[in-house]
């Protein structure tokens, strides 16, 4: 399996937004199991120093939560 899919479904688990609730209750049926959690937790963590990196070093605003939402509905992996 791509890389794709486990990084799409750390980002909506890393915001864990209550708008996303449904998608991130179907992103942990599918995709967050023994042998993939690891991965995924990498990605969140890859996630969250990128954030504190843009937003404190760069001082830029963080990601849209709507375009990676977009690109999850894409890839199959929407509620």
């Amino acid at each position: 399996m791509l890389a794709f899919p486990y990084k799409y479904a750390a980002n909506n688990l890393f915001w864990n937004e209550d708008k996303l609730q449904p998608l991130i209750q179907r992103i942990n049926e599918r995709y967050v199991h023994s042998d993939t959690k690891e991965k995924i937790y990498c990605y969140m963590l890859r996630i969250f120093l990128e954030e504190i990196y843009n937003t404190v070093i760069l001082d830029e605003t963080g990601h849209d939560i709507n375009g990676w939402r977009i690109d999850c509905k894409r890839l199959g992996i929407n509620s």
